[in-house]
């Protein structure tokens, strides 16, 4: 098999590490932000709730890193950010930046809704050549959505990562009509033969995994699909 056909579209997701008495200010501060910046494409915007370091989760839809820089440097030369920054930075402990594309079979679905619990699982890859481990997981998580809506969740995309951390990485984002599902569905997907039999070629492939569980910032305009 060849490289894959990834999407023209960059997808840059951002992690945020923010104290955990600035969460109310850093909601109002960054909500103004996108009301200001409605050239940001935003597409989603999750609070994380388990896994990792609390903070936030945000995904920008690009039509292209040239499109991405440019609007980077036109916020960046406002003279206004400086103090936006300042006052944010106090607020923030770390801050993690990625870009990546969307794996051929998926489609950017992200739905906003209340109730609904959200799960980022990060995938290392020993080999980075996505070409070699490709099809298995494909399958695999073809299978997995099955089960997903099954139980009223569903996939918001697979995502291989371009610049970051980890070179040779996934991001699967899913969801679950609540968060009680997720022992039903692994279940269901442990107990089946074909599941599992594509999960033996993936595993010795896998060098680490990682999840998030995440909520969607309430009252956020989001351009969610």
């Amino acid at each position: 098999m060849s490289f894959p056909k990834l999407s023209d579209q960059v997808y840059e997701i951002k992690s945020v590490n923010v104290k955990p008495e600035c969460h109310q200010e850093y909601e109002k501060c960054m909500k103004q932000f996108y009301e200001k910046h409605p050239e940001v494409p935003l597409v989603a915007w999750w609070q994380t709730d388990l896994g990792g370091p609390m903070g936030y989760v945000s995904m920008y839809e690009w039509p292209s890193h040239k499109r991405r820089l440019e609007v980077r440097k036109s916020i960046m030369d406002n003279p206004m950010h400086e103090y936006f920054r300042a006052r944010v930075g106090g607020m923030v402990n770390c801050i993690e930046c990625k870009t990546a594309r969307m794996l051929p079979g998926f489609q950017l679905c992200a739905p906003q809704k209340e109730g609904v619990y959200y799960e980022a699982i990060k995938y290392t890859f020993k080999d980075p050549r996505p070409q070699k481990w490709l099809p298995n997981f494909m399958e695999m998580k073809k299978e997995g959505c099955k089960v997903l809506e099954k139980y009223g969740g569903g996939v918001c995309g697979a995502f291989l990562t371009e610049y970051g951390n980890p070179s040779a990485g996934v991001t699967y984002l899913c969801y679950y009509s609540d968060p009680d599902c997720k022992r039903k569905i692994q279940e269901e997907v442990f107990n089946n033969p074909r599941m599992c039999e594509k999960m033996e070629t993936i595993i010795p492939n896998v060098v680490h995994v990682e999840n998030r569980g995440m909520m969607a910032v309430k009252n956020c305009k989001c351009n969610f699909k």
